[in-house]
């Protein structure tokens, strides 16, 4: 009779003891300040090119990343470029529309 009580118990102990675990690890781990994000903000870098005629006359520069291509125009405007899902999935933007 006692092994059965094991059986039952042994589970539920390591339930509790695993999800009581993961909460407590997690507990420290807040939101960061502002002046964190803005240190590794400033550590991010996006090898923009100078638009000479590749794209849009309106472009300043431009960046492809791995989300699309990141322009910015001649009057200071961020504009994203995501991949399509359609028939013009595969190409690549000229520039801001």
């Amino acid at each position: 009779m006692e092994r059965w009580n094991w059986v039952f118990v042994a589970p539920v102990v390591m339930f509790v003891a695993i999800f009581f675990g993961n909460a407590f690890a997690q507990e420290g781990t807040g939101k960061p300040s502002k002046g964190e994000v803005m240190q590794k903000a400033q550590k991010l870098r996006m090898p923009f090119i100078a638009n000479e005629g590749q794209a849009d006359k309106r472009v300043a520069f431009y960046a492809q990343t791995f989300g699309g291509t990141v322009f910015v125009t001649k009057d200071g405007e961020i504009v994203y470029a995501l991949p399509g899902r359609g028939k013009d999935a595969g190409n690549k933007s000229e520039g801001p529309r």
